[in-house]
């Protein structure tokens, strides 16, 4: 299975559209990342992405196939040697190693392209034991357990935050 990172192309919208507007997809996601996903809402992300300078966002391809995305997002003042890291995977990918692999691309990305960043971090919501065994395969150790951190759908949830610092990556 050949999983890397690319960057979006006006080509990506139909599949995101139809990836991500599912509701077990935005379940652990935060509220920026829209449901329904819409046609419009891949559009102006597809458009966006393609007017930065420095890629920050990637498209998770395996085998020649959109299977998802995964970017960063720095942190600023006192916090601008850190990065904080997403990722999301169209549920037919699930189960298969494919996050695990991307993550570790995205990290490799990071630590050769940004040599001012020492930490990435992400936040996981604590029943998401998938994404904790994705991050822990990657080297991430989790460095907090927040109750009642997040609010997502009404509703109030714990949250883990795991971290990988540079000079632990290897």
């Amino acid at each position: 299975m050949n999983v890397h990172l690319r960057e979006w192309r006006t080509s990506d919208i139909p599949v995101l559209t139809q990836l991500a507007n599912n509701p077990a997809v935005a379940a652990p996601l935060r509220d920026a990342f829209p449901h329904p996903y819409t046609e419009e809402h891949a559009r102006t992300w597809v458009e966006f992405q393609q007017q930065q300078e420095v890629p920050h966002a990637f498209v998770i391809e395996v085998d020649g196939a959109f299977a998802g995305g995964t970017g960063l997002e720095r942190r600023t003042d006192i916090y601008r040697g850190t990065v904080e890291i997403g990722y999301w995977l169209g549920e037919p990918f699930w189960g298969r190693g494919i996050a695990s692999r991307a993550i570790g691309l995205l990290c490799d990305y990071i630590w050769h392209h940004l040599p001012d960043v020492h930490r990435i971090e992400a936040l996981v919501f604590a029943h998401n034991t998938a994404s904790q065994r994705v991050l822990a395969k990657n080297g991430f150790v989790q460095e907090s357990y927040r109750r009642r951190a997040v609010t997502k759908d009404g509703q109030l949830f714990d949250d883990t935050v795991w971290v990988l610092l540079r000079e632990n990556k290897d």
